[in-house]
Parts: C-alpha cells; sequence; structure tokens
C-alpha cells in the first residue's frame, strides 16, 4: 500500500468510526431521522472513496447498510458515479456497493 492510500484509509477509517457511533443513535429511515440530509447526500461518494483506499466496510455496518438503502433512491442512481457520461467503460460496469 502506497504512503497516499495508507494516509487516506487512515482518515477515512478515523471519521467513519467517529460516524458509525452517532449514526447508531441518530439513524431513521435516513441519517438523521426520517427526511433526508447533507449527510445522505455525502455517504455514497464517501464509502466509493473508502473502498478506493481499501477500507474494510465491514467494520461499519450502519454506514454500509444506509450506503445500500440510498444508492436504490432513483436520484441516487443517476448521481453515481458509475452513471456519469464522462465514466470510463470500465468503471461503469462495477457494482454501486
Amino acid at each position: 500500500m502506497s504512503k497516499r492510500s495508507e494516509w487516506a484509509s487512515h482518515w477515512i477509517e478515523f471519521t467513519f468510526e467517529q460516524l458509525e457511533k452517532t449514526l447508531q443513535s441518530t439513524r431513521g429511515r435516513y441519517a438523521y431521522g426520517d427526511e433526508l440530509s447533507i449527510v445522505d447526500l455525502c455517504i455514497p461518494p464517501q464509502c466509493y472513496n473508502a473502498r478506493r483506499f481499501g477500507v474494510d466496510m465491514s467494520k461499519f455496518p450502519t454506514i454500509s447498510k444506509l450506503e445500500k438503502e440510498l444508492n436504490e433512491i432513483p436520484e441516487f442512481k443517476k448521481a453515481h458515479c458509475h452513471n456519469q457520461p464522462d465514466t470510463p467503460e470500465s468503471e461503469r460496469k462495477k457494482p454501486l456497493c
């Protein structure tokens, strides 16, 4: 693992540890209750980056479950990086989560 990947995964895990704890007490249908918030908009791209840098997402079951549920919302599917016009074909074939 490169120094860049080590640095990125360290800070992603550090942040996700705190977010996981918080979500366990605030989560409803979404991150904070039953209405979408800015936090929900940030979770899918942050999870994508976490995987890019080798973070073990099994350590974050609440975040992972929320990401999976968010990725079922049509607007989230449409906005996902795999569905953008400039996404390389090789990236389009990867599963959302």
